[in-house]
């Protein structure tokens, strides 16, 4: 949940999500660069001490609740999920996301969170969308975050557009 001093036990979140690490690159400085794909949510359990200050957990893993694929309200909503999710990408993150991170072929849970990885909230708000079981529901709240963002940025826009172009008269 946050740093802790050497020594001390970390305040671990109860839900997390474990994933295969897929690329790896050790930069310079000694960190690393890395790929992870999300392989499922987790619960996580008791947190056992290991050599080296690693930890070890027990994990269960949990389920999500999946929306009916075949009703269409569940596919215009997905379609407008997605929409909304790549005006945010070219809005918001400028462009800045690859093209095939949000795409109509993705199963619905990767989509939404897929968005929801990527959205300029902190880190309590992403762990709430994280925590949230039903899939409907995350999206639901992951697509009122980027429709406030987007909100925002009109209207930023649209001020500036009233801006006088001589700094003096501000």
């Amino acid at each position: 949940r946050e740093e802790h001093p050497p020594g001390r036990r970390p305040d671990i979140h109860p839900i997390g999500s474990v994933g295969r690490i897929e690329v790896s690159e050790r930069l310079e400085d000694g960190r690393f660069r890395i790929v992870l794909r999300g392989l499922s949510r987790v619960a996580v359990g008791e947190l056992q001490e290991q050599p080296a200050d690693y930890y070890r957990a027990s994990l269960e893993l949990r389920g999500e609740m999946l929306p009916d694929l075949q009703d269409p309200q569940v596919a215009d909503a997905k379609s407008a999920f997605l929409m909304t999710a790549r005006r945010y990408g070219e809005q918001i993150l400028s462009g800045g996301l690859p093209a095939d991170l949000l795409t109509e072929v993705l199963p619905y849970p990767v989509l939404v969170n897929r968005a929801a990885s990527v959205l300029r909230i902190g880190v309590r708000s992403k762990q709430a969308l994280l925590e949230m079981d039903d899939v409907e529901a995350r999206a639901d709240e992951a697509e009122r975050r980027m429709m406030e963002q987007l909100a925002s940025y009109a209207s930023i826009e649209r001020f500036g557009e009233r801006r006088p172009r001589d700094p003096r008269r501000d």
